[in-house]
């Protein structure tokens, strides 16, 4: 029986595919995309490879869905800097700059 890490299936299946795409982005990072496996992944993720059908037909799959999260995470980001919260448009530009800087270098901190 698989064990379930949390108090709902729908939270387990959350975290379940998140930790996938956790491993997509660390496995990739550390050998490139074409030198990592299923089974890695699953390892990483700490589930069993055949769990991952249950989330992505594929690699290219995981991948996409690991690109996506980090675009939507940008794009919040991108949101809450440009926000019309007072603050004149030189300073949300300024606001805008500094949080790209900060992701292009976390980014390359990977």
């Amino acid at each position: 029986m698989p064990k379930i890490n949390a108090s709902t299936m729908a939270e387990h299946r959350e975290h379940t595919y998140q930790a996938l795409l956790d491993a997509v982005d660390s496995l990739i990072l550390e050998r490139g995309f074409d030198a990592v496996s299923m089974r890695e992944i699953a390892e990483r993720a700490g589930v069993s490879r055949t769990v991952i059908y249950n989330y992505a037909s594929d690699k290219m799959a995981l991948l996409t869905a690991s690109v996506l999260r980090t675009a939507a995470t940008l794009q919040r980001a991108l949101l809450d800097a440009v926000a019309d919260d007072g603050r004149s448009a030189p300073d949300r530009l300024k606001a805008v700059i500094e949080m790209l800087l900060t992701f292009a270098s976390s980014a390359q901190n990977l």
